[in-house]
Formats: C-alpha cells, sequence, structure tokens
C-alpha cells in the first residue's frame, strides 16, 4: 500500500499480544507487518465469512431435499413392494390379473 504512514498506538491484552506476535513468527513477518496484514485483508475476511453463510444455506437447502428425496424413495419402495405382493396373490390365484399388474409385471422385467 502507498500513501503517507501515521502511527495508531493502542493497548492489548498480554495473551492476545503474545498470540499475534506467535503468528506473525510462524509467518515470518515483524509485529507491526502482520497487523498491517490483518488490517488490510479485514475485507476479505468479511467476504469469505458471508460466503460461509451462504453455502451454510445452501447445503441446509440440499440436505432437506436429501431428506425429501429419501422419504419419496422410502413411499415408493412401499408402493412396490404392495404391488408385488398383489401380483403375487393374482398370480396364485386363478383370474386374470389386471393390466395394472400386467403392466408393472413388464415394467419391472425391461
Amino acid at each position: 500500500m502507498t500513501g503517507e504512514r501515521k502511527q495508531v498506538s493502542f493497548r492489548l491484552n498480554t495473551d492476545v499480544l503474545n498470540e499475534l506476535d506467535s503468528e506473525a513468527e510462524n509467518r515470518n513477518l515483524t509485529r507491526s507487518e502482520y497487523l498491517r496484514q490483518i488490517v488490510r485483508e479485514r475485507h476479505r475476511a468479511n467476504s469469505l465469512a458471508d460466503e460461509c453463510d451462504t453455502l451454510r444455506t445452501e447445503l441446509n437447502n440440499r440436505e432437506s431435499r436429501v431428506s425429501e428425496l429419501e422419504d419419496q424413495l422410502r413411499k415408493r419402495s412401499r408402493v412396490e413392494e404392495k404391488v408385488d405382493e398383489m401380483a403375487l396373490q393374482l398370480r396364485e390365484s386363478d383370474t386374470e390379473p389386471p393390466f395394472f399388474i400386467k403392466w408393472w409385471n413388464w415394467y419391472k422385467q425391461r
């Protein structure tokens, strides 16, 4: 960044200052360089937080949709079981099965 620099002073808790010093050291930066970097990138942090919120909402929506689809599959399975039971009962009886049962058997064998 270019432009005039002005000195800013403020006090920090010793624990926070030690954490900042450690983080700066891990990045091979001085404390001042690290603090300047944090201040410069604060907008990026806000943007990332917004993006996380959006992704969290999308994930929740997809999880809800997956639950809906799982419920639909369970219902479909129950219907298929009942149709299979009816088809078996009709096969065991002497009567001609209804069109729907014939169609269902044909559909399953495709």
